[in-house]
């Protein structure tokens, strides 16, 4: 089941640089250079051959880049972005159109109401940048891109609040509707994840738990 996952939603080293259509020379100097996320998973198989001949053994390891994340290195590219400090602006400028985006929707203006814009928003993105950076999105968000990392910073929060904060039957009263739209848009930006991390993810406590206990 494992590998079933890992194959459908991300790619191999050598195939994710087929796919960008670049060399893996190219890649890592890129993972270098602090430009792009480096693999959401990493695989040490080892390998028990036996044949009539001789038997064998040796471990091989597989590097697994989320294929949404293609994006990314398709605009670095295009926007000749060479240095770590261009690439975080850039990462930045995305996250903040994704905020502007949000705020103008009928959700997000809901959500700012109750749930103001200070208490969610980012004052610093180092520590973003870097959970970027070793390929953390790649492994909780569907695209590993700002957009889906702001989607999922915000609804999480947002949620949580709504369910520490008041009383079931209160959410039942007045927040149930917030809350299923907030579950149903996260849903649509948190990855599967894979089957041995499901029970430990915000998957399942953001929207697993909720539709259980809520709605």
């Amino acid at each position: 089941m494992l590998l079933n996952y890992l194959y459908d939603k991300y790619y191999e080293r050598s195939a994710f640089c087929a796919a960008a259509n670049i060399d893996l020379q190219t890649l890592d100097k890129w993972e270098s250079a602090n430009l792009v996320p480096k693999a959401s998973y990493i695989m040490d198989n080892d390998l028990q051959v036996k044949s009539f001949v001789a038997d064998h053994q040796e471990t091989q390891k597989y590097e697994f880049y989320l294929k949404g994340q293609l994006e990314w290195l398709a605009q670095i590219a295009d926007k000749n972005i060479t240095t770590e400090n261009a690439a975080r602006h850039y990462f930045e400028t995305q996250y903040g159109f994704a905020i502007e985006r949000f705020l103008a929707t009928e959700l997000g203006q809901k959500i700012a109401e109750i749930y103001p814009q200070s208490a969610w928003n980012l004052d610093d993105y180092t520590e973003t940048w870097q959970h970027f950076l070793v390929g953390t999105y790649g492994l909780c968000t569907r695209s590993g891109l700002p957009n889906e990392i702001f989607l999922k910073h915000v609804y999480i929060r947002f949620i949580k609040f709504v369910t520490q904060t008041n009383r079931p039957n209160e959410i039942k009263l007045k927040l149930l509707d917030m809350l299923s739209q907030a579950v149903e848009a996260l849903d649509k930006v948190e990855s599967d994840f894979a089957p041995h991390e499901v029970a430990q993810s915000s998957r399942q406590r953001c929207i697993i738990n909720i539709r259980k206990n809520y709605l």
